[in-house]
C-alpha cells in the first residue's frame, strides 16, 4: 500500500460519499456538513483576525482515507482561544474572573508579572507571535477524522498527519496545537504525549450522561427540594407565555440570530466569534438537520435560541441567545440552554449532551459534570521549549487546580492534572 499526504485549500474537490466515508465516525466538528459550511464562508471576519484554513489530507493507495483541518495565524485581533498570546497571557484573565470570581486572589498579581515576561519572551522571539492550529474552525475541538475500518492504521494515520503539520509549523516558524482533545479521548492523548507534544489543560466542559429515559426519572435524583425547585423553572416559562419550537430551517430568522447572539454574546466584551445573518443563514443551508435550532417565541415574536448540533449518540450546544429585553428573564435563557436542550435530547435518545462551559455552577447543580478539555503543543525552536513552554505548563497546572476545586467537589473528573510531556 502506498500512503500519502497532500496539504489542500479546501475539500471541495472531494465527493460527498467519499467525505461521508472518511468523516462517519468522526466527531460532529469533523463532519461532512461541517466542512462544506467551512469551505463556503469567509472566515477571517468571523473570527476576528486573519487565519488561513488548511487540510491535511491523507491518501491510500491516491484514495482519501483521512482528514485534519488546522489553521495558520499571527493575527493580533483573532478569538481569544484561537490566541496563543491572548488565551496563555492576557484575555484569559477576563475570562476566568468571569467563569469564577474568586479565582481574582491570584490572577491580578500574576498579570503584573506576566507583562515583564510577555516583553522578554517577544525579545527573544519565543513564538508568541502566532501558531499552527490543528482545529475545526468556529469550534472548540479538533482532531483527525478516518475512514472506519482502519483502526488498525491509526497510529500510521496519526504520524503522516502529525509530521505534515509539523513542517508547516518548522516553514512558519510557529508553534503546533492540537486543540479540544477530551480528556475521555485516551488513544489519541497517549499517540500525542508519546509523539513528544506537552499536554496543556484549556477548560472544563459541562458534559451529562443522559442514564434516565424521561424527566420525571431525571428529577428523581434530586432530593425534594432542588426538585421542587427545578420543576418551578421549568413551569415558569410557560406562565410567563413562552413557547419552544424545534426547527431544522431558521433561514427567515437570520437577522434575529444575528441580533439575539450579539446582545448575549457582547455584554461579556468583544472576545467572541462574528456572527452576521448571513453566516446563519448559511449554517442553515448547510449543516442543517444535523444542527437544530429551539427558537423560543412569546405569541408569534421569537425571543431567544439554541444551536443543537447532534452525531450519533450525542449532542452539542453551539450557540445560543436572547433578546435585549428578555435579559432580565432568566428562565428562557436557561430554559433554552438546559432544560428545551436536556428534552430534546431526550425525544432523540441522545445519551450525551455536551452543554459548554458557561454558567458552570448551575449547570453542575443540575446534574451536569465538567470534563477536562486539553491542547497539546509542539515547538519547533529549541528556545520555545526553554523558556515559553515551562510557563505554559505552569500556568495550565494552575488554571486546571482553580478551576478544578468546584469539579471536583462531589466526585472525580476524567482526567488529572496535566503536566508537561517531554518535548521531542
Amino acid at each position: 500500500m502506498n500512503w500519502t499526504t497532500e496539504i489542500v485549500d479546501s475539500l471541495r474537490n472531494i465527493d460527498d460519499e467519499t467525505l461521508d466515508r472518511i468523516t462517519a465516525e468522526a466527531g460532529a466538528w469533523l463532519d461532512r456538513r461541517w466542512f462544506r459550511l467551512l469551505d463556503s464562508i469567509e472566515l477571517p471576519p468571523l473570527m476576528k483576525g486573519e487565519g488561513t484554513l488548511r487540510y491535511v489530507l491523507v491518501k491510500r493507495d491516491s484514495i482519501p482515507v483521512a482528514v485534519c483541518p488546522f489553521l495558520i495565524t499571527r493575527s493580533k485581533s483573532i478569538f481569544f482561544q484561537y490566541s496563543l498570546e491572548k488565551f496563555f497571557f492576557t484575555a484569559w484573565q477576563e475570562e476566568l474572573l468571569r467563569l469564577d470570581p474568586k479565582s481574582e486572589r491570584w490572577v491580578r498579581p500574576l498579570s503584573v508579572v506576566l507583562n515583564g515576561y510577555r516583553a522578554l519572551l517577544r525579545l527573544m522571539k519565543a513564538g508568541l507571535e502566532g501558531w499552527v492550529l490543528a482545529i475545526s474552525p468556529l469550534t472548540y475541538r479538533g482532531g483527525i477524522a478516518q475512514a472506519a475500518g482502519l483502526e488498525a492504521e491509526s497510529q500510521r494515520i496519526f504520524e503522516l498527519v502529525s509530521s505534515s503539520l509539523r513542517q508547516v509549523a518548522e516553514g512558519e516558524r510557529l508553534p503546533l496545537c492540537f486543540y479540544g482533545v477530551e480528556a475521555g479521548d485516551t488513544p489519541f492523548r497517549e499517540r500525542l504525549t508519546g509523539a513528544g507534544y506537552s499536554e496543556l489543560f484549556l477548560y472544563f466542559d459541562s458534559r451529562m450522561d443522559v442514564t434516565f429515559t424521561n424527566l420525571d426519572e431525571y428529577l428523581a435524583q434530586f432530593k425534594s427540594e432542588p426538585r421542587r425547585r427545578f420543576k418551578q423553572e421549568m413551569k415558569q416559562a410557560d406562565k410567563m407565555g413562552y413557547r419552544f419550537e424545534v426547527l431544522t430551517n431558521w433561514e427567515h430568522l437570520s437577522n434575529e440570530l444575528q441580533r439575539f447572539y450579539e446582545s448575549t454574546y457582547g455584554k461579556y466584551g468583544e472576545e467572541h466569534f462574528h456572527h452576521p445573518a448571513s453566516f446563519w443563514t448559511q449554517l442553515s443551508q448547510t449543516v442543517a438537520p444535523m444542527m437544530e435550532t429551539i427558537v423560543a417565541y412569546r405569541g408569534d415574536e421569537p425571543k431567544g435560541f439554541v444551536n443543537l448540533m447532534r452525531k450519533g449518540d450525542q449532542i452539542w450546544l453551539y450557540r445560543a441567545g436572547r433578546s435585549e429585553e428578555g435579559e432580565k428573564e432568566n428562565p428562557i435563557y436557561f430554559n433554552l440552554v438546559f432544560y428545551e436542550s436536556l428534552k430534546r435530547a431526550l425525544e432523540l435518545g441522545v445519551k450525551r449532551v455536551w452543554f459548554s462551559p458557561g454558567g458552570f455552577d448551575a449547570k453542575k447543580r443540575r446534574g451536569a459534570r465538567g470534563h477536562a478539555m486539553f491542547c497539546y503543543i509542539w515547538f519547533p525552536k529549541a528556545i520555545s521549549r526553554a523558556v515559553l513552554l515551562p510557563y505554559l505548563s505552569y500556568f495550565t497546572q494552575m488554571s486546571y487546580k482553580e478551576l478544578g476545586k468546584a469539579v471536583t467537589a462531589e466526585e472525580p473528573q476524567e482526567g488529572q492534572a496535566p503536566a508537561a510531556a517531554p518535548a521531542k
